[in-house]
């Protein structure tokens, strides 16, 4: 990874249908700006449109919130 003084990053994992890892949704905001109501702020929507991405990808969830594959659709 990288690393640079001043300069912090948030970050949401994105799913696949098969419940796997296939990126990441980030943020890099100068660290004099992010205080902890500010990440607050950013981690919201920023793993809300993660969220929404992993649905778009296929994956789904059980009535727990856990996350549970979808079967590849057949061609």
């Amino acid at each position: 990874g990288e690393s640079y003084d001043g300069i912090c990053g948030l970050a949401a994992p994105v799913f696949d249908y098969a419940d796997e890892v296939v990126g990441t949704l980030s943020i890099t905001v100068a660290t004099d700006r992010l205080g902890s109501d500010r990440i607050s702020q950013l981690a919201r929507p920023l793993t809300e449109k993660a969220a929404a991405l992993s649905e778009r990808l296929g994956r789904t969830s059980n009535k727990q919130g856990l996350s549970r594959p979808r079967p590849f659709p057949e061609k």
